[in-house]
C-alpha cells in the first residue's frame, strides 16, 4: 500500500490445500473455467483512508492497482 508491501504469501500457507477446497466448494455447486476462490487474507491487512493506492500483484496473473476514495453516505 502506497509503495510499501504489507503482505506476502502463497498457497503453500493454506490451512487446507487447493485440491481439498476445490472438492469442499463442488461438492456445494458447479465450478467452471475462470472460477475465483476467496481463501482469506494473510496477516499485514490494516486500515486504509481516501488517498491510498494499493497495488495487488501475482506473477502468473499480472498486477491491478486500486485508488481508494472517500465514501459518499447514500451511494454504493
Amino acid at each position: 500500500m502506497n509503495g510499501e508491501v504489507r503482505q506476502r504469501s502463497n498457497t503453500s500457507h493454506l490451512i487446507y490445500g487447493i485440491r481439498r477446497l476445490i472438492e469442499f466448494a463442488s461438492s456445494f455447486y458447479t465450478l467452471y473455467p475462470g472460477d475465483v476462490f476467496y481463501t482469506g487474507t494473510p496477516s499485514g491487512v490494516g486500515p486504509v483512508k481516501p488517498g491510498d493506492v494499493i497495488t495487488l500483484e501475482s506473477p502468473l496473473i499480472g498486477a491491478m492497482t486500486v485508488s481508494v476514495g472517500a465514501h459518499v453516505p447514500g451511494q454504493a
